[in-house]
């Protein structure tokens, strides 16, 4: 219909681009909102095309703590409510103020917060990326 899989991955790079060159926060938190959600999506395209079976895509998930974060993000941003989590608190979105590194306004950074953890989320978005480009590399088309 839209170019399968490959087509959606190359949705979830351009979101990915957009986030990291928005020119306000606005733009920035819509587009790293709309990254996690269709980063998150792009695993059911996988599996539902057969590119990935079911148990594999379950691997990559534990290996990789990012997708797991990712979906989490994705489920909370789209739902009003969540009513089963993987973890106790789902991820939060914060402002964190960083002069030495601003990539959210004049002096601020998007952060992620997961299980006591904080990621810059530019970061985050572009490992969740890195994931899935490599993942990429290793179906056949």
């Amino acid at each position: 219909m839209t170019g399968g899989w490959q087509a959606h991955l190359a949705r979830v790079e351009r979101w990915y681009r957009r986030a990291a060159l928005a020119k306000n926060e606005h733009d920035q938190l819509d587009f790293l909102f709309a990254f996690f959600e269709s980063s998150f999506s792009l695993r059911d395209w996988l599996i539902d095309t057969g590119a990935v079976p079911q148990p594999e895509m379950e691997t990559l998930f534990v290996k990789h703590v990012e997708l797991r974060i990712n979906r989490d993000l994705a489920n909370s941003l789209k739902h009003h409510s969540i009513h089963r989590v993987s973890q106790e608190q789902p991820p939060s979105i914060a402002i964190e103020y960083a002069p030495e590194y601003p990539t959210y306004r004049d002096d601020s950074r998007l952060v992620i917060l997961s299980e006591g953890v904080k990621y810059d989320a530019l970061a985050l978005a572009k490992q969740c990326l890195s994931i899935w480009i490599d993942l990429s590399k290793s179906l056949s088309v």
